[in-house]
C-alpha cells in the first residue's frame, strides 16, 4: 500500500479537526505522532479526536461515525501505541465482516505500524486454512479475520486457542454487520477464546438496536462516541436518481458509463443487488453438496457479440442458453446479482471499457486482483455486488451507481459511502425503474432528503448503442476477413 494513500484517501484533512488539537495532545507516544506526520495526518479528525483518549485510558470504545471520518486511525493508532509498549502474544483480533475489508484494514495497519516492525495474519475464508492455521500458532502482533473463518480455526485446532490468552484488545469493525444475527454462534464462541479482561472497541457507521444493547450492557464503563443522530449522507455527496423502463437499464448503464469522461469521471463502481433467495438457495446448495464445489462456477463456451447481448430479451433468456450449453454455469441460476455483475461486465469488454466485476462466486484471489486493478487505476469501472459497499477506501471513486435500488434503506447509506470521502465531492446515480418508487421514497425518508430526479434523452442512449454495435460488427468483420 501506498503510505501517500492513508494520507491523501483519508486521514489529512486539517479542516475536520476540531478545537485545533493536534495527535500531541491525545496523549501517543512520540513515534505515533511522528508516523502520522509524515504520512501528512496533521490534525486528528473527529471521531480521532474523542475516541483515542478514552482507548488509551483502557475504557471500552463505541463508535460511529459517516463513512471517510477516519475510525480505521481512531482505533489502530491507539492499539499499536499500547502494543509497542507489550509487544508480546496476539495483542489484538480485529474482527470485520468482509473479506476484502480485512485486507485493506491489514495495510492501514502495517503502514501506521511500519516503525515497529509489525506482524500480522490475515485470517478470511478463501484462503489455505493450514497456512492460516500455522501463521496463528508463531503468534503475530495482530490478527485480522472474519467471524467464519477464525471461529473454525478456534474450532477445530487445539493449539490456537492458546494463541489468544494474553489478547489485550478485540476491535468490531463494521460493528453494526458483525453482530448480525448471521454471526451470533460465531461470535459467541470467538469471545469465549479471548480474555474476560480484554478492551473492546466497537466501530461503525450507523447504529443499530444490537449496539444500543451493548450501550445498556457496558453503561458507564463503555466510552459512546455517536458524531450525528439518524442516518445522513455527507453534504458534498451529490445524488441523483434517473426513472427509466425496465427493459432499457442495461442500455442506459452503459449510455452513463461511456460519458465518464466527459463528465470527468475517473473511476465509478456499480453496484448490483443480490436477494435472500439467491442467498438461501446457495446455502442450499452448499449444505447438500450438489453440485460439486468443482463444478459451480460461471464461464462462457462460445464468444459474445454485443448485439447477441442486446437482442436478448428478457435476460433471462440469454442466461437460460449459457446454462443449457453447460451445467457448470448452474450456480448463476441461482444468484442473480453475481449473474449480473458477470453479464454487464461482458457488455463492457464488447464496448472496449476497461471494468473488473467483484462478487461472491470469484476465488479470494479473484477478487483481491480486481480490487488491485480498480484502486491501482488500471480500470476504471467496478461491478460489485453489496460485498463492495462496506468500509473499502478507495479514494478516487467520483461516481457511484445503483444499477439495482437497494432493498434495504440503509444499504444506500453504505454504497453511496463509497464517494464523497474526507470532504471531497462525488456523485451517486440510482437507476430507478417502476418496481422501485417505493423504494426511494424510504431512502430519502432514512436520510431526510429528497433525491434529485434528472433525465436523459432515450434516443440519444440508443443512438450511442447502435453505434457501437455497428463499430463491434464492423471489428468482427476485419477479423473474419
Amino acid at each position: 500500500m501506498n503510505p501517500s494513500s492513508v494520507a491523501d484517501g483519508r486521514e489529512d484533512l486539517d479542516e475536520a479537526a476540531t478545537d485545533g488539537k493536534t495527535f500531541d495532545d491525545l496523549g501517543l507516544a512520540e513515534w505515533v505522532v511522528s508516523t502520522c506526520r509524515e504520512l501528512g495526518m496533521r490534525m486528528p479528525r473527529h471521531v480521532q479526536q474523542r475516541c483515542i483518549p478514552p482507548v488509551l485510558e483502557g475504557r471500552h470504545v463505541l463508535g460511529i461515525d459517516e463513512t471517510g471520518s477516519g475510525k480505521t486511525a481512531a482505533f489502530a493508532l491507539p492499539i499499536l501505541h499500547r502494543l509497542a509498549e507489550h509487544p508480546f502474544g496476539v495483542f489484538a483480533l480485529v474482527v470485520t465482516p468482509t473479506r476484502e475489508l480485512a485486507f485493506q484494514l491489514a495495510e492501514q495497519f502495517r503502514v501506521l505500524g511500519s516503525a515497529v516492525h509489525l506482524r500480522i495474519t490475515v485470517v478470511v475464508g478463501g484462503m489455505d486454512m493450514l497456512k492460516q492455521a500455522k501463521d496463528l500458532v508463531v503468534r503475530p502482533h495482530l490478527v485480522i479475520a472474519t467471524p467464519g473463518r477464525i471461529h473454525v480455526l478456534l474450532r477445530d485446532n487445539p493449539d490456537i486457542s492458546p494463541v489468544f490468552s494474553r489478547t489485550k484488545f478485540l476491535v468490531l469493525d463494521e460493528a453494526d454487520r458483525v453482530l448480525d444475527a448471521c454471526f451470533q454462534e460465531e461470535l459467541k464462541f470467538i469471545f469465549q477464546c479471548l480474555p474476560e479482561n480484554r478492551q473492546n472497541l466497537f466501530f461503525s457507521a450507523t447504529t443499530t438496536s444490537n449496539l444500543q444493547k451493548l450501550q445498556e450492557r457496558y453503561q458507564d464503563k463503555m466510552y459512546v462516541y455517536e458524531a450525528y443522530e439518524g442516518f445522513k449522507t455527507v453534504e458534498s455527496l451529490k445524488q441523483q436518481v434517473i426513472f427509466i423502463p425496465k427493459k432499457v437499464k442495461d442500455v442506459y448503464l452503459m449510455y452513463i458509463l461511456s460519458k465518464m469522461e466527459d463528465m470527468g469521471i475517473r473511476s465509478a463502481i456499480v453496484f448490483i443487488s443480490t436477494c435472500s433467495f439467491c442467498r438461501h438457495s446457495l446455502s442450499a446448495v452448499a449444505v447438500c453438496h450438489w453440485p460439486p464445489l468443482s463444478a459451480v462456477t460461471v464461464f462462457r463456451q462460445q464468444p459474445l457479440n454485443l448485439e447477441f447481448l442486446f437482442d436478448q430479451q428478457p435476460t433471462t433468456q440469454l442466461w437460460n442458453l449459457i446454462l443449457a450449453v453447460s451445467v457448470l454455469a448452474f450456480k448463476a441460476l441461482f444468484h442473480r446479482g453475481s449473474k449480473d455483475c458477470h453479464r454487464l461486465s461482458l457488455m463492457l469488454e464488447v464496448l472496449d471499457q476497461e471494468a473488473t466485476a467483484l462478487y461472491s462466486f470469484k476465488s479470494q484471489t479473484q477478487r483481491l486482483e480486481a480490487l488491485h486493478q480498480f484502486k491501482s487505476g488500471k480500470v476504471s469501472v467496478l461491478l460489485a455486488t453489496d460485498v463492495a459497499s462496506r468500509g473499502l477506501d478507495i479514494p478516487t471513486v467520483d461516481l457511484v451507481i445503483n444499477y439495482d435500488v437497494p432493498r434495504f434503506p440503509r444499504d444506500y447509506i453504505h454504497r453511496v459511502g463509497r464517494t464523497a470521502r474526507a470532504g471531497r465531492g462525488g456523485l451517486a446515480l440510482s437507476l430507478v425503474t417502476q418496481n422501485d418508487v417505493e423504494l426511494i421514497h424510504e431512502i430519502e425518508a432514512l436520510i431526510e432528503k429528497q433525491l434529485e430526479m434528472i433525465e436523459y434523452k432515450e434516443s440519444e442512449a440508443l443512438s450511442l448503442m447502435k453505434k457501437e454495435k455497428e463499430k463491434n460488427r464492423k471489428k468482427e468483420n476485419r477479423g473474419i476477413s
